[in-house]
Parts: structure tokens; sequence; C-alpha cells
């Protein structure tokens, strides 16, 4: 979940919910001189915005994120075998 947020977090619920990074609400980073902080909108704003894809300024060690409820998803795949693929004839 943390790779996902702080990479952006693209995936299939992003337009209803924005994406995963828009849904951070804090996160504790370990700074470079080994102090531990949270940073958040209010503490340590600029180090929040450099979590958010600004750069890479610490190791975050942990998120607080918003959640949504999500009532009903659907999720899976489709899979065919190898015989129901078409066969081209150029080729």
């Amino acid at each position: 979940m943390a790779g996902l947020t702080l990479a952006g977090g693209y995936g299939p619920l992003n337009r209803r919910f924005g994406l995963a990074v828009d849904n951070l609400r804090a996160a504790e980073v370990v700074l470079a001189d080994g102090r531990l902080v949270t940073a958040d909108a209010t503490h340590e704003p600029e180090l929040f915005w450099a979590v958010r894809g600004g750069g890479n300024f610490g190791v975050v060690t942990s998120i607080r994120v918003r959640l949504h409820p999500a009532p009903c998803l659907l999720a899976g795949f489709i899979e065919f075998s190898w015989e129901q693929a078409p066969v081209s004839e150029e080729a």
C-alpha cells in the first residue's frame, strides 16, 4: 500500500476516489540525520509535499490514508487458452 501510494497510486478506482496519493493524510519519515518526523498538511508541510511525489527526502516508515466506503466491487480477469487465440493469415 505504501509503495502504491507514494508512487502516485493509479488504479481502477481513480475516477471515483482520486489517486492513492490524493488520499494520503500523513506519513512518518526517517530523515537523513536519523530523526523520525510525522509529516502532514499542518506539521512539516514541505516534507509532506515531498513524500507525495516531490522527491526522495527520507524513508517513509508508515502512512495514514483516507478510506472510502466501497460496498460493491467487482474484480478479476478473463483468461483464454492459446487454442482460442485468433490465427493471423498474414504471418
